[in-house]
């Protein structure tokens, strides 16, 4: 799947803010917004609960999830994905990350420091 995911320097520094403010555990959300042909518009990306146990892994909680999707989609904005924070490590998916996305759905990873968080990086899944 080609197109471009576009996302806003004031949704990127929210997003970089809550992965800094969490490490050294993983923040997590969802990814709202628009399509327009292959290309996707990010617009919102609440922060969800990380219901995981372990310092570097994330699993959102399906009826928090459900909960803003209902509310997003009564905005017109569309469940496009996830997000998270990958504490000390890049933001280049995991096995975890390729294995536990859905097709074609936008999945952004913001890489986090103790110093503060960097440039996020966003990747879709391709049929299995």
């Amino acid at each position: 799947m080609t197109g471009v995911v576009h996302l806003s320097r004031e949704l990127h520094e929210r997003l970089a803010a809550r992965a800094a403010r969490a490490f050294p555990r993983e923040a997590c959300g969802a990814l709202f917004g628009l399509r327009r042909g292959a290309d996707v518009y990010l617009t919102e990306a609440p922060e969800l609960a990380n219901r995981a146990t372990g310092d570097s892994a994330f699993e959102l909680d399906p009826v928090e999830l459900v909960a803003v999707e209902r509310a997003a989609h009564a905005r017109g904005a569309e469940l496009l994905g996830t997000w998270h924070s990958h504490p000390d490590r890049p933001a280049i998916p995991s096995r975890a990350d390729r294995g536990g996305s859905w097709p074609g759905a936008v999945s952004l990873i913001v890489p986090a420091t103790a110093a503060g968080a960097g440039r996020a990086r966003a990747w879709r899944a391709c049929s299995r």
